[in-house]
């Protein structure tokens, strides 16, 4: 029988109490494996392997997964130095617990910084039970962030070549069209976001710049253009 970390990685990560006893495993074995800190019970019957990262716990703590900024870090992608908790939820889930106590409810906790998401996904992806998938967190990232964040994450996916340039103008086109000013912010040579954020504001105070960087080939191959919708 497949290790209970092999069972959980197997459904993408996260399993249901019921996913886990399907395939076999003893309510004992589970209990031990909690206790003895191989797995790690994230929310009332969904466990996540050891070792995974803090943001998705906290955001299965939730109710979700990763989304907007939290999501685009974990895709390598320019994020700000820190930023709220981002995380998709089911459109009509109203149990939604604090990322840092799952005794909490969300609306009961005071200074709340969780960032809630809801709404249809374009398209899932293979780790849809612990992040939006790559062109949804991009979505997300236009529709919330402040411009000059959105510009900085979307210039570094066509830096690191996870977007084509073509798919990126279809994505930002799939919004109501006073977002396709954002097209001609975006520059794929920009070297990082610090870079980003500088040319934006001058760009907004009237002053072009020019990036004197080449951008990177390959990247993260996986996350193909065509995989984004």
């Amino acid at each position: 029988m497949p290790s209970l970390r092999s069972i959980i990685e197997q459904l993408g990560g996260l399993a249901a109490t019921h996913e886990l006893l399907a395939r076999g495993v003893a309510p004992r074995e589970l209990t031990t494996a909690v206790m003895s800190g191989e797995v790690i019970r994230a929310r009332q019957g969904w466990y996540v392997s050891a070792g995974t990262r803090e943001d998705v716990v906290r955001a299965i703590r939730v109710g979700g997964r990763l989304a907007s900024v939290s999501a685009a870090a974990t895709y390598g992608l320019a994020v700000p130095h820190a930023f709220p908790l981002h995380v998709h939820v089911p459109k009509r889930d109203s149990r939604l617990r604090s990322e840092n106590d799952s005794r909490v409810r969300l609306s009961d906790e005071r200074d709340v910084t969780t960032v809630i998401h809801r709404g249809r996904l374009l398209r899932p992806s293979p780790e849809s039970r612990l992040r939006v998938s790559l062109g949804d967190a991009l979505r997300q990232v236009i529709r919330t962030e402040p411009e000059e964040e959105a510009v900085a994450c979307l210039d570094s996916a066509l830096h690191l070549g996870v977007i084509a340039p073509s798919a990126m103008s279809a994505l930002i086109r799939t919004f109501p069209r006073k977002y396709h000013y954002l097209e001609t912010r975006l520059d794929g040579k920009s070297d990082g976001y610090p870079e980003s954020v500088t040319r934006c504001r001058l760009l907004s105070a009237g002053i072009t710049s020019q990036s004197g960087h080449v951008p990177l080939s390959g990247g993260v191959s996986q996350h193909r253009a065509g995989q984004l919708f």
